[in-house]
């Protein structure tokens, strides 16, 4: 049997590298997931205006406006959208 300062060297290789490859993981996950955050597809983004407010109620009064609709139906969406006259 051998004795000395060779036997433990199997375990801190075999942890070191484990270390080394949930690092390595950790990197890849990270960047990806920061690389997905700041790439946004140009659809998510049209989904607001410019100042990130639901366009909603901006086509509702456009549509009102032209008159697509009517008083009564104007108040009813109005509601629906949780904006009080």
């Amino acid at each position: 049997m051998r004795h000395g300062m060779m036997d433990g060297m199997g375990a801190f290789l075999f942890s070191y590298l484990l270390l080394a490859a949930l690092f390595l993981f950790t990197v890849v996950a990270g960047a990806i997931l920061l690389v997905r955050a700041l790439w946004k597809p140009v659809h998510e983004a049209s989904a607001t205006d410019a100042v990130g407010t639901p366009r909603a109620s901006e086509i509702l009064e456009e549509r009102y406006a032209r008159g697509e609709i009517d008083d009564d139906e104007f108040d009813r969406r109005r509601r629906a959208l949780g904006r009080t006259p």
